[in-house]
């Protein structure tokens, strides 16, 4: 009702004459015809209609936009999938309803060197992909989440037995594992997946979220693939992360210290170089082993710098030895993280010219494993590696799985037996039989073979009768302290020329 006018309804009507007339007809049913009142009256409801209409659309676009900002804070923009936010927040619901849950924290390997080599928008699809392969392998009821970078987390609310959880995460692994197609190259990646089940001590979503990265990273130290998470290994893990502060000071304030163990050709017994092993002495506690703080390291961001610090201090030994008139060959380890650094050859050769060390005087050795794990990759860096003069050597051989093929190709210089091999070789025919064939193989490809743990005089005495070159063990020396070396190398026969190793050995 609108002022003294209550509209009930209008037509049109064609009037006698032809001409479409606009009738009213109101409560009372009189019939009239249309007067400035009704137009008053249909405009003021034209307006209300229209004020109604844009307040519903602007309701709508406020939801709408209010959806949007919700997928966005619970989504990841590159995948779709959830993110951490809502992976959290659906964990801790359905652990709150008492659910029995299980999560799974799923980080891809050599993800890395793939955006290094081929770019972040072909990383990007290979994220993608991979989100498309974990989605079509888990179950209906399970929610697949990034969390970040190369890290995925699987919720598994369908929980049966442990059996089940690793049939679920091998799965998940040869979906990842297969060959993906980026940049017209075909690329191969791997996964290491840590596991947490839910039990009364890991009754919040950070907690189990926590014990599943524990777990994972345990699965890549140990090239497991998949680990359960255990308390012990929380433990340890725990006591690793405390020590990166520390870490960090140690390799900074040059706290780090080089432990040497000699190498000596087995044939002459003439000490020809030695292994420079780093080793982190403390102040009121115990020194700590590579075998802890290097993981740290290379998790951290500090293998880079502790790299660099061992090889800066290894220059400089060999420098001071060269000085003494001894050509004494220093062997360090690599990192498989090392072998990522594009420019690591330029500044090994920039080390070795500034010290006026002779690059034959430098060896940098690498484990069978890492090399094999991305031949194609590898024998291009190390390469690089070689081409500067420093001695390329293949640590624990015989443990891996190398290939034949790939071997010949391989720029090395040196094939190191593994000491499981030479301590088993008197009791154990196989083991004998690997030692033999790796001394052979090393001899067709013209190659220096190393046996190391070597503890006792019947082992040193069949490994010269197999004509291995050169040897390392506690029968010759522990790795001790420079000055300590310095004193055992005085009591014993050392090259004190420069000539090429191969004639110091034989």
């Amino acid at each position: 009702s609108v002022g003294h006018h209550e509209v009930i309804a209008t037509a049109l009507r064609v009037d006698a004459s032809g001409i479409t007339v606009l009738i009213v007809a109101d409560r009372s049913g009189t019939i009239r015809s249309f007067d400035d009142a009704d137009v008053t009256l249909l405009t003021t409801l034209a307006v209300h209609a229209t004020v109604v209409l844009r307040n519903v659309n602007l309701v709508d676009s406020l939801r709408a936009e209010s959806e949007r900002n919700e997928e966005l804070a619970t989504h990841d923009p590159l995948t779709g999938l959830p993110n951490r936010t809502l992976i959290h927040a659906e964990l801790q619901s359905q652990l709150d309803l008492g659910e029995r849950l299980a999560v799974m924290l799923i980080d891809l390997d050599r993800f890395k060197e793939v955006n290094d080599t081929l770019g972040h928008q072909n990383g990007d699809l290979l994220l993608i992909e991979a989100g498309e392969r974990m989605s079509q392998t888990v179950g209906p009821g399970d929610m697949i989440a990034r969390l970040g970078g190369d890290e995925f987390a699987v919720l598994v609310r369908s929980v049966t037995t442990e059996s089940d959880l690793i049939a679920l995460a091998e799965a998940i692994q040869q979906s990842l594992c297969r060959t993906y197609e980026l940049a017209e190259a075909e690329i191969e990646i791997g996964a290491s997946v840590g596991v947490s089940i839910a039990t009364d001590d890991s009754s919040d979503a950070a907690t189990m979220l926590r014990q599943a990265d524990v777990a994972m990273y345990a699965a890549k130290q140990d090239r497991l693939g998949v680990e359960f998470y255990t308390a012990a290994r929380d433990k340890h893990s725990r006591e690793r992360l405390m020590l990166v502060a520390q870490l960090r000071t140690a390799i900074e304030g040059h706290q780090l210290e080089m432990h040497y163990q000699p190498l000596v050709a087995l044939q002459t017994g003439i000490v020809t170089g030695a292994e420079a092993l780093v080793r982190w002495p403390r102040q009121g506690a115990p020194t700590v082993m590579p075998d802890e703080f290097i993981y740290v390291a290379e998790n951290t961001g500090l293998i880079r710098p502790l790299t660099q610090l061992v090889l800066r201090t290894c220059v400089a030994q060999a420098a001071t030895w060269q000085n003494q008139g001894r050509a004494l060959r220093l062997s360090l380890n690599l990192s498989p993280r090392n072998l990522l650094e594009a420019n690591l050859a330029a500044q090994i050769a920039d080390l070795l010219r500034h010290a006026g060390v002779p690059p034959r005087l430098i060896q940098l050795e690498m484990t069978e494993s890492t090399v094999m794990s991305d031949p194609a990759a590898t024998i291009g860096i190390l390469r690089k590696l070689r081409s500067t003069g420093v001695g390329l050597a293949i640590d624990d051989f015989g443990t891996g799985h190398s290939s034949l093929a790939y071997l010949t190709t391989l720029p090395a210089t040196e094939l190191k037996i593994d000491k499981s091999f030479v301590s088993a070789m008197l009791t154990d025919p196989a083991s004998r039989t690997v030692v033999r064939s790796i001394i052979d193989l090393g001899r067709n490809l013209g190659l220096e073979v190393l046996a190391e743990g070597i503890e006792t005089e019947a082992q040193l005495d069949a490994l010269r009768e197999m004509g291995c070159h050169l040897g390392q063990g506690y029968l010759f020396s522990r790795p001790v302290p420079i000055a300590q070396f310095d004193r055992w190398l005085a009591a014993h026969p050392s090259v004190a020329a420069a000539p090429p190793l191969m004639d110091a050995i034989r």
